[in-house]
């Protein structure tokens, strides 16, 4: 009986080991920047939640844009659960589904960078969706068509992306670690 406890106990460590080589080095750093945008109504109910991730480490971030939608009030709360007042938008577009907002924060933030190298198809992309379950690890998926869109810009579709409603906003990055763009929910 004690022989097979304690090869069960091995078993999960090698298994937890293997899970947490999948995590690209670059997942723990990146994560700290990825947020959750909770709006509120003019008395107070919460009209939504989504995924958002900040830009710059005074406060500047990211998200869809619908989340602001019917909104008077609105908070970014980071995976440490630190809260912070979204005091503005900075830019807005609802065809792309992407707003700007500034938070007031005391601190620097962690924050994530764009890359400037657009990817390819059949390249590997992963996925932060905000979460502060310490055993999460970042979603795979691989580009199965990219289109140009107006101004430069490449839209990505992403092969097996069965994502939550509440991952709209989520950074989509690279396999280095570099945001190559936000992750908006299929027409």
């Amino acid at each position: 009986m004690h022989k097979t406890t304690v090869i069960t106990i091995i078993l999960l460590a090698v298994t937890a080991s293997a899970t947490q080589a999948k995590a690209p080095k670059w997942f723990k750093k990146s994560r700290n920047a990825v947020c959750q945008i909770v709006a509120y109504d003019e008395k107070g109910n919460e009209t939504g939640r989504a995924t958002g991730f900040f830009t710059s480490a005074d406060g500047y971030g990211i998200t869809g844009y619908d989340i602001f939608s019917n909104a008077s009030k609105a908070v970014a709360i980071d995976i440490n659960g630190i809260s912070r007042n979204i005091k503005y938008v900075t830019g807005a577009n609802r065809i792309y589904d992407v707003a700007r907002f500034k938070t007031d924060t005391y601190k620097p933030v962690q924050y994530l960078t764009a890359t400037e190298n657009p990817s390819q198809t059949g390249e590997a992309l992963y996925i932060i969706q905000y979460s502060t379950d310490k055993s999460y690890l970042p979603q795979e998926y691989s580009i199965s068509k990219c289109s140009e869109m107006t101004g430069g810009y490449t839209y990505y579709d992403l092969s097996g992306a069965d994502i939550c409603r509440n991952a709209a906003g989520a950074p989509v990055f690279d396999t280095n670690g570099n945001v190559i763009g936000i992750l908006q929910n299929a027409v």
